[in-house]
């Protein structure tokens, strides 16, 4: 499967509800494994896409009412983990829960693990 299969397609749970277009797909390594990524979350809605512009958290420079906006949007966006993926269909992407057992999108991690 390619990512691109992924991007635009929209989220949903088991019980139909729609959590909105996945925007970008964040990948992790680890130390034992680091030329080999794996999928680690979705990140959907109108948040998946500041973040996938780098607005998320303030990662990037920019003037201060872009800054407010870009904020605001992150925040309704969901972090969805690779690991509630049921199922990839060709219409949808099926997760398990409900959008408030989801995070929003944050700025990526530098921490040990994630690159």
């Amino acid at each position: 499967m390619r990512v691109s299969e992924l991007l635009e397609r929209p989220a949903i749970n088991e019980a139909g509800e729609n959590l909105g277009e996945v925007h970008d797909i964040r990948f992790s390594s680890t130390d034992e494994r680091p030329t080999q990524w794996t999928a680690a979350s979705l990140l959907v809605g109108m948040g998946g896409f500041a973040a996938r512009l780098g607005y998320a958290q303030g990662s990037v420079s920019r003037p201060a009412p872009l800054g407010a906006l870009f904020g605001w949007v992150s925040r309704r966006g969901l972090e969805i983990p690779w690991d509630r993926v049921v199922a990839v269909r060709s219409d949808c992407i099926v997760v398990s829960g409900t959008a408030g057992d989801f995070g929003h999108p944050q700025e990526e991690s530098t921490g040990k693990g994630d690159r």
